[in-house]
């Protein structure tokens, strides 16, 4: 569960092919699920511009990821030291603009994500939070599998 909540939601969703599609910062069009739905391999970020911090795997030869579905459904897989699945969360995803929308079910909270650069194979998710620390800017780095 602490890898779903530092995680959770790194993903993306569908908008309409319309000309008015929202762009990254790659220039590329999100045009439509197709560019998100499949499996994001987590594979780390930064806060507030600091070093990169490696996502680490508890299994060593398979990788934690975000499933996106075309239905509008966000899954995460976590594996554990065995490389058993040890952890499987649900979610909804959606797009609002330039921003995805994760919608959690109860307790955990609903979470916008700014779509920083998003291409076939790599994708940039930020999260902006004020907290009485200080304002905490997190970066998500995922690969497509």
């Amino acid at each position: 569960m602490r890898k779903l909540l530092f995680f959770v939601g790194l993903i993306i969703v569908s908008c309409s092919s319309d000309d008015n599609s929202p762009s990254n910062a790659d220039g590329e069009l999100i045009r439509n699920n197709e560019n998100l739905t499949g499996n994001w391999i987590i594979k780390g970020g930064t806060i507030n511009g600091g070093e990169f911090q490696t996502y680490e795997n508890d299994c060593a030869t398979l990788e934690d990821y975000q499933q996106f579905l075309a239905n509008g459904d966000l899954n995460f897989i976590g594996h554990d030291d065995s490389c058993e699945v040890a952890e499987f969360e649900t979610s909804k995803w959606s797009i609002s603009g330039n921003n995805l929308i994760i919608d959690n079910p109860a307790p955990i909270n609903d979470y916008s994500y700014e779509i920083e650069s998003l291409t076939s194979e790599k994708m940039i998710l930020v999260m902006t939070n004020n907290s009485p620390e200080g304002v905490f800017t997190q970066k998500s780095h995922f690969e497509r599998q």
